[in-house]
C-alpha cells in the first residue's frame, strides 16, 4: 500500500507550475523551443512536475550569461569576506527551507524522508558556510621561496564553472560543487539530471533572495545528448566538473580537452588503501562513510605567469 504525501504549500506552488522554468541570467525563462518533460514520482510512478527541457541553444544562453555575469557584476572582484556573507545568507535560507527542500528532495528522488532532512540538506548549508570562511582566510597572494628569483602564487577566479551533476545526491552534489566554486568567485553553470532537477530548481529561488548577483547562477535541466553534450563542447566554460559513469566521463573529458577546459571529479566512488599493520575493523566504518567528502579542486586559477 502506498500512502499519501501531503505536500507542503511551498512544494504546492513550486510544482504546481506548468512548466517549472529554466534558470537563466537571473530570470525563469521558458525553453527556446516551448519543450518540457515530465518529472516521476518513482514511489508512485505518478507525474510531480513538468519541467522546460533545455536544448544546446538554452545551454548556450545559460553560458554566455554566466560569462557576462562574471565579467560585469562585480562578482569576482568582491573580497572573500563581501561573498561569505551573501553566501552564509544563502545558507541561512537552506536551512530556513529545510522541510520543503526535504520533501521535494525525497520525492523527485525516492529515498526516505528523514536521510534528506537529516542529512543532504543540512550538509548542503554547513558546505557553503565551510567554503565561505575557507575564502575568507586563505591568502591569495603569497611569495614562494625560490632562490634568485621574486616568485608569486597568484589565486583569482577562473571564470565559468559548469557542472553535470547525476540523480542519486542532487541537492548534496550542487552543494559540494556550487560551493567552492562561488565562495573563489566564479559564475556556475548546471545541468542537473533530468530525473531530478526539482532541488536545484528551487535553490536557485534562494540565491535570489540571498542577492547573488543575476547570471552568476543558472541551471538548465535537460537531457545528456542534447543539453549536456552542448555546456561540454561550449568554448567559453574555464571548469568542468562531472559525476558519472567513467563512459560518460570519458566524453566529457575529450570535449573539455577540445576547449583547454578543466575537468574535475570524474566520480565520487570511494578510493582507500590498507597498509598491512592497519586494524581493518577500525578503518572500515570511517572508509565507509567518508569515502564521499572530496571537494572539487582547481576553482582558484594560479597565475600562469607566477613560478610555482
Amino acid at each position: 500500500m502506498i500512502a499519501t504525501v501531503n505536500y507542503l504549500p511551498e512544494v504546492t506552488r513550486f510544482l504546481s507550475q506548468k512548466p517549472v522554468k529554466l534558470f537563466i541570467g537571473g530570470k525563469w525563462v521558458d525553453a527556446s523551443e516551448g519543450g518540457a518533460f515530465d518529472v516521476i514520482d518513482p514511489g508512485t510512478g505518478s507525474t510531480l512536475a513538468s519541467v522546460a527541457e533545455g536544448k544546446g541553444s538554452d545551454i548556450d544562453k545559460a553560458v554566455a550569461s554566466a560569462r557576462q555575469a562574471f565579467q560585469n557584476t562585480g562578482w569576482p572582484n568582491m573580497t572573500p569576506q563581501e561573498r561569505s556573507v551573501i553566501l552564509h545568507k544563502l545558507a541561512d535560507l537552506v536551512d530556513k527551507h529545510l522541510e520543503p527542500l526535504a520533501q521535494l528532495e525525497s520525492l523527485d528522488v525516492g529515498k526516505p524522508l528523514a536521510q534528506s532532512t537529516a542529512g543532504d540538506i543540512p550538509t548542503t548549508s554547513m558546505t557553503l558556510r565551510w567554503f565561505a570562511d575557507l575564502a575568507v582566510h586563505t591568502r591569495l597572494r603569497e611569495p614562494i621561496g625560490v632562490s634568485g628569483f621574486e616568485s608569486w602564487q597568484v589565486r583569482y577566479p577562473r571564470g565559468v564553472a559548469a557542472f553535470i551533476l547525476p540523480w542519486n545526491f542532487p541537492f548534496l552534489l550542487l552543494g559540494w560543487s556550487f560551493s567552492p566554486a562561488l565562495a573563489a568567485g566564479n559564475a556556475v553553470v548546471l545541468k542537473p539530471a533530468e530525473n531530478t532537477p526539482l532541488s536545484s530548481l528551487y535553490f536557485c529561488q534562494l540565491c535570489e533572495e540571498a542577492g547573488i548577483p543575476p547570471g552568476i547562477v543558472n541551471v538548465v535541466p535537460g537531457y545528456g545528448e542534447e543539453a549536456g553534450l552542448a555546456l561540454t563542447r561550449n568554448p567559453q566554460i574555464n571548469h568542468m566538473g562531472f559525476t558519472g559513469s567513467p563512459e560518460v566521463g570519458k566524453l566529457v573529458a575529450e570535449s573539455c580537452g577540445r576547449n583547454l577546459a578543466h575537468q574535475a571529479g570524474i566520480g565520487r566512488q570511494r578510493s582507500c588503501r590498507y597498509f598491512r599493520r592497519c586494524r581493518y575493523r577500525q578503518c572500515r566504518r570511517p572508509a565507509r562513510f567518508g569515502g564521499h567528502l572530496k571537494f572539487r579542486a582547481g576553482l582558484l586559477h594560479r597565475d600562469p605567469l607566477a613560478r610555482s
